[in-house]
């Protein structure tokens, strides 16, 4: 499954999917037509991916062992109430 993260704030932003690792599959800037091939740095799956401010990354993620609800989040404590924090879920 891919989703797509964005970071709207001034500083970066590190997504993180609960219980998940997740691998930068593109990333783009905001105002962009096509997307950017990820780095050497993002070739390996993580807990937490980086977001840089007005960009959206695409992430691919395996949900194997479990159907359900996910949550999403910011590891900046303070994105919480600025929509960076939401649950989603996989049938």
């Amino acid at each position: 499954m891919a989703t797509v993260l964005g970071c709207l704030q001034p500083v970066p932003a590190g997504a993180f999917l609960q219980g998940h690792y997740s691998m930068l599959a593109a990333h783009r800037m905001s105002g962009m037509l096509f997307a950017l091939a990820p780095g050497p740095y993002d070739a390996d799956w993580k807990d937490t991916v980086d977001v840089r401010p007005s960009e959206a990354v695409e992430v691919a993620v395996k949900f194997t062992d479990y159907a359900g609800r996910y949550m999403l989040h910011c590891h900046n404590l303070e994105h919480e109430d600025m929509a960076m924090m939401a649950d989603f879920s996989t049938q």
